[in-house]
């Protein structure tokens, strides 16, 4: 993970990959899943997933997510 993780105003900004053994429409089910199928292909590698997360927000109420835009650099 790269990113800051501020102590003076608590705010959270870090990116990075998550490497997961299974494919990426495996990390969720039901609906999920099925549009999660549609992405397998870019995040697939040989033995499993590779995907660009994100955890930004606050101390006290961080957000997880796919990072959407992993070419992004973090602001101060």
């Amino acid at each position: 993970m790269q990113g800051t993780f501020n102590v003076l105003n608590e705010k959270i900004d870090l990116h990075g990959t998550m490497k997961m053994e299974a494919k990426f429409s495996q990390s969720t089910s039901g609906i999920k899943s099925l549009f999660a199928k549609v992405l397998d292909p870019f995040f697939n590698k040989k033995r499993g997933s590779v995907v660009p997360v994100v955890v930004n927000g606050t101390y006290h109420d961080p957000h997880f997510g796919i990072d959407l835009n992993p070419a992004k650099k973090s602001k101060n």
